[in-house]
């Protein structure tokens, strides 16, 4: 798969970051001096303290599922060729995915660099960020009750498909 796919808009989108972040240590400077930022980097330097470890590890696993699982397979499975199977698949991985954010991105990016298709990626976080079956039976039941749970569930169910239909049809121009 292209190499340049990942690491173009990782150029892109860490400009952006830094620009961002000039932008607000000048703020924070103008608004209290050098005593600001050193407090906003020791906030910071806390928040990444906390989900560093989390980090690590959701990029650690990314990298051995590039390592472990054959690119072919991924180009089978939720390649661009997939089509419409991929996406359902996606929409079904999804669901089945337990953790949070810090697991999840770095492993939906593993796969888009080891070849994944648009649809399907979207329908996979789509698919975890709405009928996540984890959420469903450790939050939403108990604290809901199962009536309630179950049907914000189902009629939920259609959502992830959908999107990766649309996303395979904006970002490729066909659905397959």
């Amino acid at each position: 798969m292209d190499e340049k796919r990942g690491k173009r808009k990782m150029d892109v989108s860490l400009i952006v970051l830094l620009a961002i972040v000039l932008v607000f240590m000048a703020v924070a400077f103008r608004t209290g001096g050098l005593s600001v930022i050193v407090q906003g980097l020791g906030i910071g330097w806390n928040l990444f303290a906390s989900v560093g470890v989390r980090l690590l590890l959701g990029f650690t696993l990314a990298g051995l599922m590039q390592a472990v699982i054959p690119s072919q397979y991924i180009l089978k499975w939720i390649g661009q060729e997939s089509g419409i199977a991929g996406v359902w698949i996606g929409s079904f991985a999804g669901s089945l995915m337990p953790g949070g954010p810090y697991v999840m991105f770095p492993i939906i990016g593993g796969l888009y660099q080891a070849g994944a298709s648009v649809g399907p990626l979207m329908a996979f976080v789509t698919s975890w960020s709405v009928m996540s079956f984890n959420r469903l039976l450790v939050w939403e039941i108990p604290l809901l009750g199962a009536k309630v749970a179950l049907l914000r569930f189902v009629v939920s169910i259609l959502f992830p498909p959908i999107v990766g239909f649309l996303c395979n049809l904006a970002f490729y121009r066909t659905i397959r």
